[in-house]
């Protein structure tokens, strides 16, 4: 199921979002079946021998009848390591005419899938070099029963004839065609804002030992600064690390390692200077429940590879203990938030241990803010809290009321919350807590948070909500108000310019969590590809400016310089 090339706006095609531009569209489109000719190793690859479905050709690659739209065949019986280069040539073939792409950009990639099985993999080339990320098929619960996967390309592809691969990372899907089209979009950073610092953070999947992760990291850029293995100074920061991502072990970017690595002869004494003060316990701990009388006590001799001073501290029971005959030098958080000492790897002296890691780039941030209130009702005075004109009436309430139970502002780069006694909304982004946030599940409270947005092209916009328990967005003076918990989005027609948005959120019981995204065009549904935070510019989201006043006092502050150096002439 294609999407006609003359489509005017995003639709979903069976839930998922597809991509179409406003004008002619130059959709290039692949059928799996026609892959080029030449045999096996030259035109594709397949790990047995024989056309297991007995259609369309007589080769080694399986091929079958499909009930999918528009009929035609597909590419089935998948396994690991195979692969097709594919063609516009269609049958009778022959297959050997490379597509043509019509102009050097990023590309939409549609993907036409179906599987019974869970989280298989593919992934396309282009010219020989890895045009996408993995591509994730999900379970449509029967090998004939269709869906189509989105990504962007991580690269532009040039203009032109190009070679397409098509590479089968695990067994067990269908695969019925690929399109590409051209699009002003890029691929969201790898690296994700942090709403109330401005740091940037990376998750690193790939397993490694801490000395390894440590050199990668610091081989890593985002806007210009390097990267380094995350730094922890407080509890909030603890659990942005210990949630991003993945709640499983990583590596941070604390050691008390003295050796030199072999990788890049990086000397941490010298690094990292000699340890202050005295150990008090043997391997520099106290017993479990005894508060050191100092806060580096307990981690005697350890320190943050960007030399952040060993502040806070959260370390398992027992913890640090330098366990083993060659020590432990490095520092894991579980997935409890607690810290543990462990190997550095083979190339610090010590054996191999093996984990992820996350990256923390210290970006500093000029950009305009969220404005945020928070009240938490006292419920016994206010009355009821359950629905968005009760939020707004504690909002409007003057500060100091008896009816609000606490209440506190301040100025987020991006919205998005999650209390940290609840799940995380989307755990591949930064969350940070409420700010009128409790050790316990936090109920009826309401969060307002304004901006002016930067809409710089006019047309349709969509914005998209992750939200427990109700929301109203206004953007451009049109409210979208959903009813119940969830993922929603909803499309605005804007001018281009300063665009005053207003938020209200009112969280009754249970789980808490709120993020504001959105995305130039029509979704019917939130997709992480095309969608970013809004307020995060340099990960392609929408800028946030100033109020007019600011501007005003800004220009009135130039003209007095200005008016200063005038009499300075004279």
């Amino acid at each position: 199921m294609s999407v006609h090339p003359t489509a005017g706006r995003l639709t979903a095609i069976i839930g998922i979002v597809c991509w179409a531009t406003t004008a002619v569209a130059a959709v290039v489109h692949l059928e799996a079946e026609d892959y080029k000719d030449g045999g096996s190793g030259v035109g594709y690859w397949d790990n047995s021998s024989g056309n297991l479905g007995g259609s369309y050709r007589t080769d080694d690659v399986d091929i079958e009848s499909t009930s999918d739209v528009g009929g035609g065949y597909n590419v089935g019986w998948t396994g690991s390591g195979e692969w097709l280069l594919l063609t516009t040539d269609t049958a009778p073939g022959p297959w050997y005419h490379d597509p043509v792409f019509p102009e050097t950009s990023h590309y939409v990639v549609r993907v036409r899938v179906a599987s019974p099985n869970d989280d298989k993999k593919l992934h396309i080339d282009v010219d020989g070099a890895a045009a996408t990320r993995l591509i994730t098929v999900p379970n449509t619960y029967n090998w004939q029963s269709w869906t189509t996967v989105n990504t962007i390309t991580t690269v532009p592809i040039e203009a032109g004839s190009r070679e397409v691969k098509f590479v089968c990372e695990t067994l067990g899907f269908n695969v019925n065609w690929v399109e590409f089209e051209p699009t002003s979009i890029v691929p969201a950073p790898a690296a994700r804002l942090h709403p109330l610092t401005g740091h940037y953070y990376q998750y690193a999947p790939t397993s490694t030992t801490w000395d390894q992760a440590r050199a990668d990291a610091a081989g890593m850029s985002f806007g210009g600064v390097a990267g380094h293995l995350a730094t922890i100074e407080n509890a909030e920061e603890n659990l942005v690390v210990r949630r991003f991502w993945s709640e499983g072990s990583k590596w941070i970017g604390l050691t008390d390692s003295t050796a030199v690595s072999d990788i890049d002869r990086w000397d941490p004494q010298y690094e990292l200077g000699t340890a202050e003060g005295g150990a008090t316990w043997s391997y520099g701990y106290p017993p479990v429940g005894e508060i050191p009388d100092q806060p580096t006590e307990r981690g005697y001799g350890f320190k943050w590879l960007d030399g952040t001073p060993l502040v806070y501290q959260n370390w398992a029971g027992g913890e640090p203990n330098d366990a083993g005959d060659d020590g432990e030098d490095a520092v894991q958080i579980g997935a409890d938030g607690l810290w543990n000492d462990h190997r550095t790897g083979l190339t610090l002296g010590q054996t191999d241990h093996l984990l992820p890691s996350v990256v923390e780039y210290d970006t500093v941030l000029d950009q305009q803010k969220f404005d945020i209130l928070e009240r938490k009702a006292d419920t016994g005075v206010f009355g009821s809290l359950t629905t968005i004109q009760e939020a707004k009436d504690l909002l409007a309430l003057p500060s100091g009321h008896e009816a609000i139970a606490a209440e506190a502002t301040g100025q987020l780069f991006a919205v998005s919350f999650a209390d940290p006694e609840a799940a995380d909304p989307n755990s591949e982004y930064v969350t940070v807590p409420f700010l009128t946030d409790t050790t316990a599940n936090d109920d009826y409270f309401a969060l307002r948070a304004t901006a002016r947005v930067d809409i710089p092209t006019a047309g349709q916009w969509t914005f998209a909500l992750t939200h427990d328990d109700l929301v109203e967005l206004t953007v451009g003076g049109e409210s979208f108000t959903p009813g119940s918990y969830g993922t929603h989005s909803h499309v605005f027609d804007l001018e281009a310019g300063p665009t005053e948005l207003d938020l209200v959120f009112l969280e009754c019981s249970g789980d808490a969590g709120l993020q504001l995204f959105a995305a130039e065009g029509s979704y019917d549904a939130f997709d992480p590809l095309f969608f970013r935070l809004v307020g995060d510019e340099q990960g392609g989201g929408l800028s946030l400016v100033p109020e007019p006043s600011s501007l005003f006092l800004l220009s009135m502050g130039v003209m007095g310089l200005l008016a200063f150096a005038l009499r300075k002439r004279r």
